[in-house]
């Protein structure tokens, strides 16, 4: 973030963070799951990741595989012309 976080309640200053750094956890894009998972798409439609997880989370374990390596999105071609050096 580069810039200084106000925190406040309604209009009362309570502090400042100065340019903080903040992690997350994103969705790499990388799936895989039982074949009776593909019971839940609705036919003849788009149905993409987020709603297909939401829609079985649950009625079944969902599990996430935390990736610490190296990781580039090539969702674009200039992401992929980036991460192909």
């Amino acid at each position: 973030m580069p810039y200084g976080v106000v925190e406040s309640e309604g209009v009362i200053f309570k502090g400042v963070s100065e340019k903080p750094l903040y992690s997350y956890n994103i969705s790499a894009g990388i799936y895989m799951m039982n074949r009776k998972v593909l019971e839940y798409i609705p036919p003849d439609c788009f149905y993409d990741m987020p709603e297909l997880i939401e829609s079985v989370k649950n009625k079944h374990r969902v599990n996430v595989f935390p990736i610490k390596e190296y990781w580039a999105d090539i969702g674009t071609m200039k992401d992929l012309l980036i991460a192909r050096g």
